[in-house]
């Protein structure tokens, strides 16, 4: 299944998704790649459920749920976001996170909560990145993750926002 969303995020995922050229021009919505992927999980949980039972299902979901996760955070990492990108990334995140909350699993809507909390630092104003580090959601994780999501974005070495990280 994993294999199969990686598919259909090389496949449909444009480079200039998350850098779109007329930054003035973009409607926020989610990308066709998130469409796609989306409507893949729903059928593939419909699925688990349909043909378990009992714990089998939940086990099966928290795994599948883990590695939907990790597929869509790798994923993010290997493009640059422009603020009008950044606001795509989250919104995208916020359907994976939908999706996620059909699995029925506290772990894995977790792990999506914290993912999307993550992108808001694509848009974040410089001066506040510090405050949203530390926020609540955030406050727990490695600065190494957060600086590696900063570092996404577009304007992270003309506004100098290494500083923040050290």
């Amino acid at each position: 299944m994993i294999g199969q969303m990686k598919h259909i995020l090389a496949a449909e995922q444009k480079k200039t998704d998350f850098k779109p050229e007329d930054e003035n021009n973009v409607l926020i919505q989610y990308t066709n790649a998130c469409v796609k992927v989306c409507a893949y999980v729903r059928k593939q949980v419909e699925k688990i459920k349909n043909s378990m039972d009992g714990k089998n299902v939940d086990t099966v979901l928290m795994e599948f749920g883990v590695r939907f996760h990790r597929l869509i955070y790798e994923h993010l990492q290997q493009y640059s976001y422009s603020c009008m990108g950044g606001m795509l990334a989250i919104c995208d995140v916020a359907e994976y996170r939908k999706c996620a909350k059909d699995f029925k699993i506290p772990m894995v809507l977790h792990l999506f909560d914290t993912l999307h909390a993550l992108c808001n630092l694509l848009v974040v104003a410089p001066d506040n990145l510090k405050q949203v580090c530390s926020g609540e959601q955030l406050a727990n994780l490695d600065k190494n993750i957060l600086h590696s999501f900063v570092q996404l974005r577009a304007d992270y070495r003309s506004a100098r926002l290494a500083r923040h990280f050290s």
